[in-house]
């Protein structure tokens, strides 16, 4: 089995960072795709080995992210034999994946999705982490079962068309983009932000050729709670990370509440 991720990260160096730590191993080939300004994610990148397309094509800072296009682009580099995993830079998945995946009997004409946990702090990560859910999703032999204390991603249904894989983390097969030599599924990209091109996607699947994949259930880390879409057009969640410490002051006693100078 060939498997291949491609993940645009633009400004998200920080959750790749960490999702790369437990990722990495799972794929034969994991495309990563930036701007040349982002050093950060280039960096993660070096340290673990990923591949990079680096490009400034469909995003022009405040007004455009066209990730549906710059999917595309990597989707083209990717081997046109292999599963291909469209994998969001903050997703991680539980070491079992690769196994999960072998015992699955996957139907190359087929587009899979998965559920997810949603964290929602650098404090809930490490939580979870230290919990060993990553390497024992099954509360007994049989059982898989989602961690207390965690929300569950929604699961997106359209109407007349039914269930569909969103975009964090899509799973399909090469072969079933193409026919008698032609490209005849690619990603969409005439839509100049991150919505909607994900769910357009799964579309061109017929229902009973969409699956879930209930053996895996993957983790999607947040920074903090923010709405729906926050981050569709360009970045604006705050780091993910540990919480930073400041040192206590050393000019004496703080300034009393509502009476603290202010620098321009």
């Amino acid at each position: 089995m060939l498997l291949e991720a491609l993940t645009v990260c633009v400004n998200y160096g920080d959750f790749l960072a960490v999702a790369a730590q437990h990722n990495r191993a799972l794929f034969d080939r994991w495309l990563v795709i930036t701007t040349p300004e982002d050093e950060e994610t280039r960096e993660v990148c070096r340290q673990y080995n990923l591949d990079t397309l680096i490009t400034r094509e469909g995003i022009v800072p405040g007004s455009e992210f066209n990730r549906g296009l710059l999917i595309e682009r990597g989707l083209q580099q990717l081997s046109t034999n292999s599963w291909r995993w469209n994998l969001d830079s903050d997703v991680i998945l539980p070491s079992h994946t690769r196994q999960a995946l072998q015992l699955a009997q996957l139907d190359p004409e087929a587009i899979y999705g998965f559920d997810r946990i949603m964290v929602r702090s650098w404090t809930d990560w490490v939580r979870l982490r230290d919990s060993g859910y990553l390497s024992q999703q099954f509360r007994s032999t049989y059982e898989v079962h989602f961690p207390p204390g965690f929300d569950i991603g929604l699961r997106w249904v359209v109407p007349h068309s039914g269930w569909v894989p969103t975009g964090f983390s899509q799973l399909w097969h090469a072969s079933s983009e193409h026919w008698r030599g032609t490209r005849v599924k690619s990603y969409p990209s005439n839509q100049n932000s991150s919505s909607h091109t994900d769910v357009r996607h799964s579309l061109q699947w017929d229902r009973r050729q969409r699956h879930l994949l209930p053996e895996i259930i993957t983790i999607h880390l947040e920074s903090e709670p923010c709405p729906f879409g926050t981050n569709w057009q360009q970045r604006k969640s705050q780091r993910f990370g540990p919480p930073v410490l400041q040192a206590p002051s050393t000019d004496g006693p703080s300034a009393p509440p509502g009476n603290s100078p202010v620098s321009m």
